[in-house]
């Protein structure tokens, strides 16, 4: 007895619909993978961590004949359509869906930063630091940020709120 090859497809979702496109399609027993991150960032101010869609609009499918799914597939809600190239449905390679399922497990709880790092060269976007270019030094707290500023010719430290900081690039 032979085994039948797994293949795999990409399908683009509706605009923030990966989960609910999931939901619809595992109703209809086809397996889906959406993989997720855990990523901290700064959100309206504060130290957060969140849970993100590593591919944001994208969900990998696995079925063994797609000539028979690809209308209710595509006619499922939170489905916008197939990636296709010429009009064929794109094949994922299965080591690629292996390789993600090994690398993103969820039960590791892989944080993904993209809070500034010691040495950082930041700007103050508001307040009386408005402008001045500073260097992150520490987080303060969950909202703010020790940071090292150039006041005649002498480095000062100071605590700023997170939102008050951006990239100087």
């Amino acid at each position: 007895m032979t085994s039948v090859e797994e293949k795999w497809f990409l399908l683009k979702a509706k605009t923030r619909q990966e989960k609910r496109a999931m939901e619809n399609l595992q109703r209809q027993y086809v397996e889906c993978y959406c993989p997720e991150i855990f990523v901290e960032k700064i959100i309206r101010g504060k130290k957060s961590q969140v849970i993100e869609i590593l591919f944001p609009g994208y969900l990998f499918v696995n079925f063994r004949n797609p000539a028979s799914l690809i209308n209710s597939i595509k006619n499922t809600r939170g489905v916008q359509g197939f990636v296709s190239f010429g009009g064929t449905p794109a094949r994922v390679p299965c080591a690629l869906i292996q390789e993600l399922k090994e690398k993103i497990k969820p039960s590791e709880n892989l944080l993904i930063s993209n809070l500034p790092k010691r040495g950082d060269k930041l700007k103050v976007k508001n307040g009386p630091f408005n402008g001045i270019s500073v260097v992150f030094s520490k987080p303060n707290g969950d909202e703010r940020a020790e940071v090292l500023l150039n006041i005649m010719n002498q480095q000062i430290k100071a605590s700023i709120l997170f939102s008050n900081l951006v990239s100087a690039d």
